[in-house]
């Protein structure tokens, strides 16, 4: 099993690199690497970062995604309603 990032923002860089330069799909990346796609995705989640197959990179989750992973509803007007 090859070592990666432990460091999140490092790890971002990793990835984006090794999937844009050597592997065509998340999936493809990680059975090589020996690591669970859960691992990476929830690490990159943990900063903001969300797999995009289409485009075969990470990218920045938008504030509402990100309230939304995390069972929020945005209500506008600057507030944020936990969601069950």
């Amino acid at each position: 099993m090859n070592s990666i990032p432990k460091d999140p923002v490092i790890l971002l860089s990793y990835v984006n690199t090794q999937l844009r330069d050597n592997y065509h799909s998340l999936d493809e990346m990680c059975q090589a690497l020996g690591v669970e796609p859960s691992t990476i995705i929830s690490a990159l989640a943990g900063i903001g970062y969300t797999y995009e197959p289409a485009g075969n990179c990470f990218h920045w989750m938008h504030l509402n995604h990100m309230l939304l992973t995390a069972g929020f509803a945005w209500l506008g007007s600057g507030k944020a309603e936990f969601c069950l």
